[in-house]
């Protein structure tokens, strides 16, 4: 996520690098072992690497870029669009916002390391969205993170992914910085 402040506009991108580049990955690899395995007449290499070719295409066609423009002096639009597919975009009036929500989920995984020990690995998901005076929830970004918590998301809401981008999105607008969480709702002082 991308934020850029341009005088009574703030601007936040999500661009597809990210999923280009895996997806690119996927493909190169499913390449390989298709003709690896057409030239050693393997059928589970030529299957295995039209499987990679086919999961890097749906990658693709089902990642979303956005673009949003927050304007104090005027509308407000959310667009996005995917890589293969129509942009789809809404307006809306930044004053209709009531707050900010960071929204986080947990999950827990243990991960055995190359000396055989084994340890516990939380990934935490982030979203902000805008929520608006009619209940309507504004998608604004996301995305995932490795993160050492021990279990307890209230403990490191200092480090959450995507906290300073939404304490800046809801500094600029004006309005609470909230977060939801499994183990419930808090209220940040921002």
């Amino acid at each position: 996520m991308k934020i850029q402040q341009n005088g009574e506009q703030l601007i936040i991108d999500n661009s597809l690098t990210s999923t280009i580049i895996v997806a690119a990955t996927l493909g190169i690899v499913g390449l390989g072992l298709a003709i690896y395995g057409m030239d050693k007449h393997l059928w589970v290499a030529i299957g295995v690497g039209a499987a990679f070719i086919l999961g890097c295409v749906l990658f693709m066609a089902f990642s979303r870029s956005s673009h949003i423009v927050l304007s104090k002096n005027g509308p407000s639009t959310a667009s996005s669009k995917t890589l293969f597919g129509s942009a789809k975009s809404e307006s809306f009036a930044l004053t209709d916002v009531n707050s900010v929500l960071l929204s986080t989920s947990e999950l827990h995984g243990n991960v055995k390391d190359a000396d055989g020990t084994i340890r516990e690995q939380t990934k935490v998901n982030a979203n902000i969205y805008l929520l608006t005076k009619t209940a309507q929830r504004i998608h604004l970004g996301g995305t995932s993170q490795m993160v050492n918590t021990g279990g307890v998301i209230g403990a490191i809401i200092e480090s959450l992914p995507l906290r300073a981008e939404a304490m800046r999105i809801a500094a600029f607008i004006g309005v609470q910085l909230q977060s939801s969480d499994a183990v419930g709702t808090s209220q940040f002082v921002s």
